[in-house]
Parts: C-alpha cells; structure tokens; sequence
C-alpha cells in the first residue's frame, strides 16, 4: 500500500482506530520465517472505492525475495505509486517500502501466522507498523500508527483482480452469480472435522469459532458448519477442488480416513475428477484440469 500520506487522498481514508498493542504482540507467534510461508500474498489485487482505484501486484517468491508494486488512482485521473520489497535476511523477514520510487524505508518482522503478517519500524513517522490479512478470498491491508500523538490507521480490502476481470459482464446483461465464494460443509463434530481438514489441507483454518470454522484454500472458503438441522448429508452437491494429480489426491484423501465415492476417471480434454465421502459424510471432490491455470499463490 502506498505509505506515503498524500493530504489530497490520505484525510479522506484515515481512521480513528487503535494500533495493536506491545502488549498483544509480545504474545504473538513467528510461524513463519521463510517467504514461502507469504505465498498467499502473491497475486494481482484490485479494489474501487469513492472512484479511487488501487492495485496491488505481488510477486511469487524466487531468489530470496518478493517484489510488489502499488498503484492509487483518483477519479481526477491523479495517479501515486509505490515499490514494495520482502527480503529474507539474518534468518528473518524485512519488509522495504519505496513510496514514489524514493530510498526504501525498512519494516522488520513482527507478527507472523498462517494467514497475517505484520512489520513494524517504531522509529518512522507514519506508518510505524504495516499489517496483511488474507480473509477467506480477500486480502486485507492496514497501516498504522501515531501521528501528531494520536492513533491512526488506514485500511484497504482487495479482491483478486483476475476474479473481477473474468467476471466482467456484458453491457445489459444482469449478473446475478459471481463464481464460487465458499463451499460449507455440514458436520455434526466441528472440532474432528476441523482437525480432519487442517490435516488433510496441511494449514489451520483462517476463522475458527465454535459456531463454524473456515479455511482459505486458494483463494477460496472451505466451511465447517456444526448445525445440521433439517440438513441431509450424502451426494445432492458436490464441490470440486483443483488438484495437481487427481488419482494422487483420491488417493490420499481415502489414506487419511475417506472412503469411496467415485473414483477418478478422465472426462475429456485431459480433466480428470473423482470424489471421496469425508468421514462426517460430505461429498468432497477433486478435479485435474490441465486447462486451468490458477494463480501462483493457490
């Protein structure tokens, strides 16, 4: 995001809101230490908001670092930009802001977890602290600060870019469906099923209260939903999530406890899909499609 405050647009967003504590992030966990463990950063973000546009591209991580680029465009056309570098040094991650292309401003490791990052430098004049959050599909972007002695924070949400791209409509037609959000699956025991995923997944869900837990896979939401009143498990829908190896994914899925449902088989042009029944009796399917190229981050 671009850190440079410009009064033109920053007065405009601004907020009130209170920067986390020392006292929250003496707490917090670094999970991750490596960039590969930011690979959901990667990709092309875009939001429209009061007719200001804002993009943000990440770069995958190769050669020790990510690059990322931030444009802001007002309705009256005024544009501002910033570069943006992580950076694996001493055993650590350090975020380099360029607002404008200047000498960069270095941010350390703060917080790290599966789906936040936070950098902080207690030493700049704003922001002293810059924050990511992916949120099921969306990735959110704070920072934060004091400025003049009072607490500050601006805030933007992204959805990815390619997604509002591939659903641009044509002039007239009423879209009424926007391509998959969230897929939830009903379970009677939330927390054997939120373990059985999470394994299964490799990560821990994202959101994860005792009325439903979700997992951001892709880009996507897989949801835990414990009320199964006038719910009806078995095969009336099936969701279909992209694997590299169909037949390797059918396979470790019945390894780690499913059980068969419909085993791969190719259905044209090289698709090959099969499903499994979750041990809570949801249909989970699994689709290779050469065909679709996802993004680097999913």
């Amino acid at each position: 995001m671009v850190i440079l405050l410009r009064i033109s647009v920053g007065l405009l967003l601004i907020a009130n809101l209170s920067p986390r504590s020392d006292a929250q992030d003496s707490n917090s966990k670094l999970e991750c230490v490596s960039l590969e463990s930011l690979k959901w950063l990667t990709g092309d973000w875009r939001s429209e908001v009061d007719g200001r546009l804002t993009e943000e591209t990440w770069m995958a991580p190769k050669g020790g670092m990510m690059l990322g680029l931030n444009r802001s465009v007002l309705a009256t056309g005024k544009a501002s930009f910033e570069y943006m570098r992580i950076v694996e040094t001493g055993g650590t991650l350090v975020y380099l802001a360029s607002p404008s292309g200047k000498e960069p401003t270095a941010f350390a490791l703060k917080k790290c977890d599966a789906n936040e990052v936070v950098f902080e430098n207690p030493k700049h004049d704003f922001p002293q602290r810059i924050v990511y959050r992916l949120a099921g599909a969306q990735l959110i972007a704070r920072i934060e600060g004091t400025v003049n002695g009072k607490l500050k924070s601006m805030d933007w949400k992204w959805d990815r870019a390619e997604i509002k791209v591939a659903l641009t409509k044509a002039p007239g037609v009423n879209q009424m469906l926007h391509g998959l959000r969230t897929v939830i699956y009903k379970v009677k025991e939330l927390p054997k099923a939120k373990q059985w995923y999470a394994d299964v997944l490799g990560f821990a869900p994202y959101f994860d209260e005792p009325f439903y837990v979700g997992f951001n896979v892709g880009g996507f939401e897989l949801g835990l939903d414990p009320d199964v009143q006038a719910s009806t498990l078995g095969s009336n829908v099936a969701a279909y999530w992209g694997v590299d190896n169909c037949r390797s994914a059918y396979a470790r899925l019945l390894e780690k406890g499913a059980t068969k449902h419909a085993e791969p088989q190719e259905v044209g042009g090289g698709i090959v899909v099969a499903t499994v029944l979750d041990p809570f009796g949801n249909v989970l399917g699994v689709i290779e499609n050469p065909h679709f190229k996802p993004a680097e981050s999913q």
